[in-house]
Order: C-alpha cells, then sequence, then structure tokens
C-alpha cells in the first residue's frame, strides 16, 4: 500500500478506460490526487482542428469534464480532484527554460507536494516520469490495455454518441438527448412516447398533469394545483435523463400544461411560459389531432372543429415561446410510429 499516488491527464473526454485506472489507483493508496490539466497547448491544438475533434466540443468544456471526474469518484473518501491551469505551468515553462512537461510537474508539486506512485496507462510515459517526478515509483496500468482498450485520441474522431458506451454514467447522463412528443389531447402522445421507449430500451416520462388529474377524479382540477404540473413534469424529465440509453422520451410538457391553463381557466402562466421557452428539447415530435378521438373520462373536446381550434392554439403558443421547430406527425399510428424512428435515428447519428 502507497502512502500518496497521482494520476492525472487531459481527459478530453474522461472515458472508461481512465476511470479503471483511477478506480485502480485508489486500491492502491491511503489517498490518490487525480489531476485534470487544461488550457495546455495540446488541448487548444485539438480543439481548433476539425480533422482532430470531431467530439461535440462542448462536452470538453475543462469544467464539465472537472464535474464528470468529481461526480465519478465522489464515492471513494481517499481521492481528492484537482484542476490544474496549463497556462501557469506553460509561464513556468518559459521563464526558467524547461519542458511543458516539467512546468506542469511544477504546478503538481506545488499543489500536492511529493508523492509515492504516479499512474499511468502509457508505458511511453515512463522517461517522461522519470526525469519529472524521479522519486516516485511508475505504475503502467492494464499496460497491454486487455481490459479497456479505450483512446481518448480515437474518441475525439468519432461523432459523440458513437462513444457513449466508451463513457462512465455521468458523461452519459450529460449526452442523453430528449425528444419532446406534444399535441393536443387523444392524437397518441402517451402510447408513442411508450412504443418509442421500448424500441429503445429507454425511459419515459408520463404526462405529470394527467396522473394528477386522476388522483383528483377531474379532467379539470383548480387553477392553483398548475404549478405541481410543472415542477412535477420537470422533475420526471430530470428522471428520465438519468435513468436513459441515449435518449429519453417526454409526454407533453409546460407549454401544454399553459395551454389546458388558457382552455379551462382562460389564465396564462407566466413560468410555464418561461419554462416552455428555456426547456430546450433536442427533437421535437408534434401529433396533429387527425386520429379518431378517444374519450377517457377526462377528455371533453371531441368534435372535428374544437380539435382542429385547440390544435391551431397549442401551435401558436409554441410559436409564443420560440418553438418552431418542430416536425409534424399527422399519420395512421403505424405510420407516426416509423417517422418517429427515423427521426430519432437521424438526430443520434448527426
Amino acid at each position: 500500500m502507497y502512502r500518496t499516488g497521482f494520476y492525472g491527464g487531459k481527459f478530453m473526454p474522461f472515458h472508461k478506460g481512465h476511470l479503471h485506472c483511477a478506480q485502480y489507483a485508489l486500491s492502491e493508496c491511503e489517498k490518490v490526487y487525480v489531476a485534470l490539466f487544461y488550457n495546455s497547448l495540446e488541448e487548444k491544438q485539438i480543439l481548433a482542428d476539425p480533422s482532430r475533434c470531431v467530439f461535440d466540443p462542448h462536452f470538453l468544456q475543462w469544467r464539465l469534464r472537472l464535474l464528470v471526474i468529481q461526480r465519478e469518484l465522489a464515492a471513494f473518501p481517499n481521492v481528492e480532484v484537482i484542476a490544474v491551469d496549463c497556462e501557469r505551468a506553460h509561464a513556468y515553462a518559459i521563464e526558467h527554460g524547461v519542458s511543458e512537461w516539467e512546468g506542469e510537474a511544477h504546478e503538481i508539486i506545488e499543489r500536492i507536494g511529493r508523492f509515492d506512485v504516479c499512474y499511468s496507462s502509457r508505458p511511453e510515459m515512463d522517461g517522461v516520469f522519470r526525469k519529472t517526478y524521479p522519486w516516485a515509483e511508475h505504475r503502467i496500468i492494464d499496460r497491454d490495455r486487455s481490459i479497456m482498450n479505450i483512446r481518448g485520441a480515437l474518441i475525439r474522431t468519432q461523432p459523440t454518441m458513437d462513444s457513449y458506451y466508451l463513457l462512465p454514467r455521468t458523461y452519459q447522463h450529460l449526452l442523453n438527448k430528449s425528444v419532446l412528443i406534444t399535441g393536443t389531447e387523444s392524437c397518441g402522445k402517451t402510447t408513442l412516447a411508450r412504443k418509442l421507449a421500448k424500441f429503445y430500451s429507454t425511459s419515459y416520462t408520463d404526462e405529470y398533469g394527467r396522473i394528477v388529474c386522476e388522483e383528483y377524479g377531474t379532467g379539470q382540477p383548480d387553477l392553483s394545483i398548475y404549478p405541481e404540473f410543472l415542477y412535477g413534469q420537470k422533475m420526471l424529465e430530470v428522471k428520465a435523463r438519468k435513468e436513459a440509453n441515449k435518449v429519453f422520451f417526454c409526454d407533453t410538457d409546460a407549454i401544454v400544461t399553459n395551454f389546458y391553463a388558457r382552455l379551462y381557466e382562460n389564465t396564462n402562466i407566466e413560468l410555464a411560459e418561461y419554462i416552455g421557452r428555456v426547456s430546450g428539447f433536442d427533437l421535437t415530435l408534434y401529433l396533429e389531432p387527425v386520429g379518431e378521438w378517444v374519450a377517457d373520462g377526462l377528455r371533453i373536446h371531441g368534435d372535428a372543429q374544437t380539435r382542429k381550434k385547440n390544435d391551431d392554439m397549442l401551435k401558436r403558443m409554441m410559436a409564443e415561446c420560440g418553438m418552431t421547430n418542430y416536425h409534424i406527425l399527422n399519420g395512421t399510428h403505424n405510420e407516426n410510429y416509423l417517422k418517429a424512428i427515423s427521426l430519432v435515428e437521424e438526430m443520434l447519428h448527426s
């Protein structure tokens, strides 16, 4: 057992191979420092060169990388995650006429002092570590990459979602795509959301307003209940994102809640408008009310003229919230189902 260990890298992105090394190290040391190096010259060159970085640069921001590492290792009390600004290391290297590696080593020693062992998965780093940390043993984890054959350079040259299963769960949470399925009553939203969730082996949200209405036994609850619809729906979305497998499906949103507030209470809910504007779903599918209207004890707008009027009203409300980029589905249930799959696939591979 070592007293103090060190494991560092750019972690662009922090993948399962990195996680494996960190977990191996923490079992050999009383204390392990995991260091994220950011703002390095190499990092800036990678992000500036599209041929070297197809991976969405948003998910390579250093604060986000740090967040991922912190969350993945938060369960282990002997791990401390630190961030090292390589611009300071670069300035030190220039001032003292040493290499970038030595500049970074200076920053590390200032932050954590001397350590007993440093970890990597790269045998070629042995010479670098022998020069920069001559007192420390260099432990090479998974030398032949038989456990985790993953390289960050390869991940960066692929579309982001292609590397989904090479990344730890925290990154997957951030990458999961949201699909809103919306429309007026009895247009097939709930059925489509559930079918798509089954097809993609993933999560979905029920319509929270309907859940509450069923609890009260009415489709027209008091206006004071509407904020519960909004908060409850968003918390279902948070839960669905955490449980998702690349994509999750949302049955209605805050704009639909506000639609019913206007329809039944002749009132506009500003909070619902705000939530509608900032929600930012990755894909929105709008089901027009062209199929048979089904009475379920909560619905009351079954005639064709009223359904069309309500459909126009919801579309106007979506436009008011800036939601104009959506796909209309107006076929049979199976036509809508197949079209939805096509659109989801296009989103996941774009």
